[in-house]
């Protein structure tokens, strides 16, 4: 029997590959996640361009784009998707401008603690799928309006 594939899409931005491996073995495993990893800003922009991702997780400090260069780009391209920063080098003034700047949800610090990644992971999926759903169910609601309005012997 096949199994059947992960229903939730990740992407984890960072340089070092021992973390992008660590991560996506973790999330894939406890959430159940398809990861897809970059190794920097561009690299990820370029997957975001590619399909839809659930939720980005990004490193602050790498080379080139930093990540919350990238996160501020990620949102012009997907404005719904929840951004996650983390970060070895804590600083308030960053955190700041990463929730003003790039409008992430979370701010993490390394090392972070699996299950509370986990944990935040999960409930901000979940909020993003019941407004997804709410918008869906919405959207029938008036496409059903706009039939009755339109169908012979209604008054508009």
């Amino acid at each position: 029997m096949a199994s059947t594939p992960p229903r939730i899409r990740l992407l984890v931005v960072d340089d070092e590959p021992d973390i992008r491996t660590g991560l996506k073995a973790l999330l894939g495993a406890a959430l159940p996640a398809e990861v897809v990893e970059a190794p920097n800003g561009q690299a990820a922009l370029a997957e975001l361009r590619k399909g839809a991702f659930h939720a980005i997780l990004s490193d602050y400090k790498m080379p080139g784009m930093d990540g919350l260069a990238m996160l501020a780009e990620a949102q012009q391209l997907a404005p719904r998707t929840p951004r996650i920063m983390m970060t070895a080098y804590p600083d308030l003034d960053l955190a700041i401008q990463a929730l003003n700047d790039a409008r992430i949800l979370h701010f993490f610090t390394k090392p972070i603690d699996p299950q509370h990644l986990i944990d935040i992971l999960r409930k901000v999926i979940d909020a993003e799928d019941s407004l997804r759903q709410r918008d869906e169910a919405l959207q029938r609601s008036l496409e059903m309006m706009k039939r009755k309005a339109k169908a012979p012997g209604t008054r508009a």
